[in-house]
């Protein structure tokens, strides 16, 4: 009997391998029904109505099933924490901190393109757990750039520069421009953008652009 197998093909998956397979990508789909629902839970509100049993409704998914892929409230804010960073598809920091007063433009767009969900996000429970996890990297690599941009510059200038930057690229900065300072997108940029550049250039003698 001919095969129809070439050299470069393996053969078929054991029975067991393919239902392990499918049953994980069961699995991964009723998670991602369910994250998806909670995210439009969170944006449409109020806080107190974000429960895995709400979530389950709306996602047309069993209770059961909801809490065997989201054990508890914490897992579930923690899911839902990073599945609301991975959505905002924030920019890359530069590789200079001399080039940081330019991150305000494409990180600022990124909000406001995901207005809601960003003004979700700054809710305590689930901005501590943003901050705590996903965002502390970036916030880590400010203080980097910082460090080796200004060498000579003692540790406590260069701590409090780094944190007055990650202040102003924040999601909560841009939300005091936006909403209780009235300032649109263009203005609101040119905002963080000015404060910046200031920050940088305190780090050394001769100012940037000068």
């Amino acid at each position: 009997m001919a095969s129809f197998l070439t050299s470069g093909e393996s053969a078929p998956a054991a029975p067991h391998a393919a239902q392990g397979t499918l049953k994980d990508r069961q699995s991964a789909l009723t998670r991602r029904i369910l994250l998806d629902a909670a995210v439009a839970q969170l944006q449409e509100g109020p806080w107190a109505e974000l429960t895995i049993r709400a979530v389950a409704r709306r996602a047309g998914v069993a209770e059961r099933t909801a809490f065997r892929h989201l054990c508890s409230r914490e897992e579930f804010l923690d899911a839902l924490s990073i599945e609301v960073s991975l959505r905002l598809e924030l920019p890359e920091l530069p590789k200079s901190a001399a080039d940081l007063p330019s991150v305000p433009r494409a990180l600022y767009r990124a909000y406001d393109a995901h207005a809601t969900l960003t003004r979700a996000a700054l809710h305590s429970e689930l901005f501590d757990r943003i901050r705590e996890t996903t965002a502390q990297e970036p916030w880590l690599a400010v203080r980097r750039l910082v460090d080796a941009f200004a060498p000579g510059r003692t540790e406590g200038e260069r701590a409090l520069t780094a944190a007055n930057i990650r202040y102003l690229l924040s999601a909560t900065s841009w939300n005091y421009y936006r909403t209780y300072f009235g300032l649109n997108l263009k203005d609101s940029v040119a905002a963080a953008e000015q404060a910046i550049t200031l920050l940088v250039n305190s780090l050394v003698d001769s100012p940037l652009g000068a």
